[in-house]
């Protein structure tokens, strides 16, 4: 054994007991960072379900619209076959309709809205997941 060799073994050991509390410090690191992005992950997650549960709503009050159009529709066919003054009925909801169209035009707009903000979080998810993937 050669003189102080002791001593390159300490150091040796006290340099590798350094590493390992590197190592220790940065996988505590990384496992801040995966907590961080799975909170963010939950948080995309929720907002996906509010938009879908808004594009629910829309559609709903879309299909609401659609069925008002309808009805008014089937009075108009029917003033249609009356005189003059049933024409002036027809007027009337033919008014109504386009007051009902500009309603369904608007919710149309919404859920178009709404679905680019689904999209928009499913990427923001996706590039979270892609983050917690990597660490």
């Amino acid at each position: 054994m050669l003189l102080g060799g002791n001593v390159f073994y300490e150091r040796g050991v006290a340099f590798y007991e350094r590493g390992i509390a590197f190592y220790e410090r940065e996988i505590a690191f990384y496992e801040r960072d995966i907590a961080f992005y799975e909170r963010a992950i939950a948080f995309y997650e929720r907002a996906i379900a509010f938009y879908e549960r808004a594009i629910a709503f829309y559609e709903r009050a879309i299909a609401f619209y659609e069925r008002g159009i309808a009805f008014y529709e089937r009075d108009i066919a029917f003033y249609e076959r009356g005189v003059a003054f049933y024409e002036r009925g027809v007027a009337f909801y033919e008014r109504e309709i386009a007051f009902y169209e500009r309603g369904v035009a608007f919710y149309e707009r919404g859920v178009a809205f709404y679905e680019r903000g689904v999209a928009f979080y499913e990427r923001g998810v996706a590039f979270y997941e892609r983050g917690v993937a990597f660490y």
